[in-house]
């Protein structure tokens, strides 16, 4: 749940993107520029609107692609989307980070369209992005395995989280990006490894 991963940021004073959670659809006058997407997406990337008009989209249609029935209205932030892997073992409670990727989203007529991914080369904005990730990671000191943050970073390099997720997600991100890592094996075999 997108909400409630903000809620917890909030609650522990780290950054988070201003949400307001809709269980019908109503005129949303909180966000001048707002997103819209399922809270708890059965199918990543599906039916996120970004809008200043409400006719754009279906809300039925968003609404009943979220697990919970609930639809996030965030705060528009111009910006691009970074995200990481990190893997915490659970025999010896070691984190490893995988190098911080850049996903390639775009807005073509309100809905959102994945262009691609790939390694993020700016390194100092890879060490902000791992300083607030281990930050994040503070939070749930009782998960093992991997886990995948997502984070919109705008021009003057301002980070706000707003997606996690565990296990090694979708996307194709591992099948692309980490055919060579640092285990120097699949990362789908440390994953099962790992819950074995």
């Amino acid at each position: 749940s997108k909400s409630y991963f903000c809620s917890i940021l909030k609650k522990n004073k780290l950054p988070y993107i201003d949400y307001k959670i809709l269980h019908k659809n109503k005129k949303i006058n909180k966000f001048k520029h707002f997103v819209l997407k399922p809270d708890a997406p059965i199918v990543g990337k599906e039916n996120v609107y970004l809008s200043q008009n409400q006719n754009i989209f279906n809300f039925n249609e968003v609404q009943n692609s979220s697990h919970n029935d609930k639809v996030i209205c965030s705060s528009y932030i111009e910006g691009k989307d970074f995200g990481i892997f990190v893997f915490k073992n659970k025999k010896n409670k070691k984190k490893f980070f995988l190098n911080p990727f850049v996903e390639k989203n775009k807005f073509i007529n309100g809905k959102i369209k994945h262009i691609g991914i790939f390694k993020s080369k700016e390194s100092s904005l890879n060490k902000k992005i791992l300083y607030l990730t281990k930050n994040i990671l503070k939070i749930f000191p009782n998960y093992y395995g991997f886990i995948s943050i997502s984070y919109r970073v705008t021009k003057n390099t301002k980070i706000y989280p707003y997606e996690i997720n565990l296990g090694l997600s979708g996307d194709m991100i591992v099948d692309k990006l980490f055919k060579k890592n640092i285990f120097k094996k699949s990362l789908y075999e440390v994953e099962i490894e790992n819950l074995c």
